[in-house]
């Protein structure tokens, strides 16, 4: 049923685009002239010129630089390799149980293919294609890399996934930001747009004639920008656990990141009303998350997400003072992308060979240290999402509320693996899990998140809950019988998450405390394992 569903969204996304192009077109004459205007009086298109061309140029050139690059450092990826350029073995290739399966390799490798999706997309967005279509970018390259590029290893199932699905999920909202970056001027804002979406200023440079920011995105309806540091003390229980490098019961680590959410839908938190049904992007998301200790990086959180359409509604007037009072509100169809990590303790969590030398990975793997000591992490990509969103606007309270479910294929840390490894030989299991700690997995995020903002008071609250099944059956040394003990594993994760901020008048800076509960639990065989996470963060944010 999975496959069927995931393969439902990957035709609609085939078949769409140009009657969704055609749909942009006239709902953006119909109901929202005045940012049409608005957007050609300021040097952009609400709907520029696509130039497919140009973006099959550039997508020609980074595949072959990036086959070029592969070839070239062949022997990182000869451990990968089970086919010959024959017949017989491309048959296999293509046609047996052999392949396409879930690859073992490393785990930031394998979340970062989603950053390679990314710039697929981008090529295409930033060159006036529409999400639909820019998504088929990122799904035919990375068709293209999988079954003709590397054409010596398994079609990689997760590859596959994360590198055609991270096109929108990160993609977009990098393509979001970096359009209101290049709407503004001054050689900073020109820097930062570079910076989220390089792809955009050069696109936008061959078209300048039109308008300096002609392939950038309208400007958002609303925004809010924030880049954040501070402190963060944390405490973790039962102490001692595995799973989290730093355990004792209280420590302090440096915190640093970005904050930055956009709304796209014409009009929103303006005196207009409106019902209408809207292709192009409502929303977007980009959170980055930073924490360090005097061991280095202790953590790390990357987290974005896009509504790419869905149907808007809004009922807005003036009161006398001449501020927009009201409500409004959309139910749209939602990607996102996220990797969490832990900072590693033990080499063979994040490296391929022996601290020092020693032998290839492909001998160090079954060399791992007993009981192993892999801490916590987990990388997820969500393609099927349904995004509610709720706003109400006073004069002087504004309230918003998100509510989010998605459906996720994902790279999770076994918590139980630890110690199943004390008493257990280890040798049969999931490869992913005997080398790196983690396992392939469905899953489900159901998330609540509501905001309030009271003169210069701000008030949020969030609550995240995920849960994860691995994947079985699947594993790529499955047919060679080296996956001799197949379990299941399961996961969860739920955060509880409480900010209050004050916002300095007249200034951008905001003084900010937070509260986090975090708790992770997971099952293995007979094994069960949890901890828990009490974090308070003081914060300095300049918001923007």
């Amino acid at each position: 049923m999975k496959k069927v569903i995931l393969w439902f969204v990957v035709a609609y996304f085939c078949l769409c685009p140009t009657l969704s192009m055609e749909c942009a077109e006239k709902s953006e004459d119909k109901t929202a002239p005045t940012q049409v205007e608005k957007n050609k009086s300021s040097g952009t298109n609400s709907v520029p010129k696509r130039h497919t061309g140009r973006a099959l140029l550039e997508s020609v050139a980074l595949i072959t630089g990036s086959t070029i690059d592969y070839w070239r450092t062949y022997n990182d990826f000869q451990e990968d390799w089970q086919f010959k350029f024959t017949w017989k073995d491309q048959k296999r290739r293509f046609f047996t149980s052999e392949s396409p399966k879930l690859d073992s390799n490393a785990f930031w490798f394998n979340w970062s293919h989603a950053f390679s999706g990314a710039a697929n997309y981008n090529m295409a967005r930033t060159n006036g294609l529409i999400s639909r279509a820019s998504f088929l970018f990122s799904f035919g390259l990375s068709t293209l890399w999988e079954t003709v590029c590397e054409w010596r290893e398994i079609i990689s199932t997760n590859d596959m996934l994360f590198t055609s699905f991270g096109g929108p999920a990160i993609g977009e909202p990098l393509f979001q930001v970096a359009s209101y970056f290049s709407q503004r001027n001054g050689i900073l804002n020109q820097l930062a747009s570079f910076i989220f979406d390089p792809f955009l200023p050069p696109n936008n440079w061959f078209d300048r004639k039109k308008g300096s920011a002609w392939n950038s995105n309208p400007d958002a309806s609303w925004h809010d920008f924030s880049l954040f540091l501070g402190l963060r003390k944390c405490s973790v229980s039962p102490a001692g656990q595995t799973a989290v490098a730093e355990s004792e019961s209280h420590y302090g680590q440096f915190n640093f990141g970005l904050d930055m959410e956009t709304n796209t839908v014409p009009g929103y938190s303006q005196a207009e009303s409106f019902h209408r049904f809207l292709w192009n992007t409502l929303s977007s998301r980009v959170f980055l998350d930073f924490n360090f200790s005097s061991a280095g990086l202790e953590e790390f959180n990357i987290h974005t997400k896009a509504v790419l359409f869905g149907y808007a509604w809004q009922s807005m007037r003036q009161d006398e003072n001449g501020s927009p009072y009201g409500s409004s509100g959309s139910v749209g169809f939602g990607t996102a992308f996220e990797v969490f990590r832990k900072r590693p303790v033990g080499w063979y969590d994040s490296r391929a060979e022996f601290p020092g030398g020693g032998p290839a990975l492909s001998d160090a793997r079954f060399d791992r240290p007993t009981p192993t000591q892999f801490t916590d992490k987990i990388a997820l990509i969500s393609p099927l999402g349904a995004v509610f969103k709720l706003s109400r606007f006073g004069p002087r309270l504004r309230l918003h509320w998100t509510g989010e479910v998605y459906g996720d294929f994902a790279m999770v840390n076994a918590l139980p693996y630890n110690r199943y490894t004390e008493n257990h030989d280890p040798s049969g299991v999931k490869s992913t899990l005997l080398n790196w700690g983690y396992y392939y997995a469905a899953g489900m995020t159901l998330s609540s998140d509501l905001a309030a903002d009271w003169r210069q008071w701000s008030l949020r609250g969030a609550f995240v809950y995920g849960f994860y099944d691995s994947i079985q059956g699947q594993d790529r040394y499955q047919f060679l019988r080296v996956v001799t003990n197949d379990f299941k594993i399961h996961d969860n994760r739920q955060v509880w998450k409480f900010k209050l901020g004050y916002h300095f008048p007249d200034t951008p800076f905001e003084l900010a405390i937070a509260f986090e509960n975090i708790g992770r639990s997971g099952h293995l065989l007979d094994l069960g394992e949890h901890y828990r996470e009490r974090r308070v963060f003081y914060q300095l944010r300049l918001v923007f």
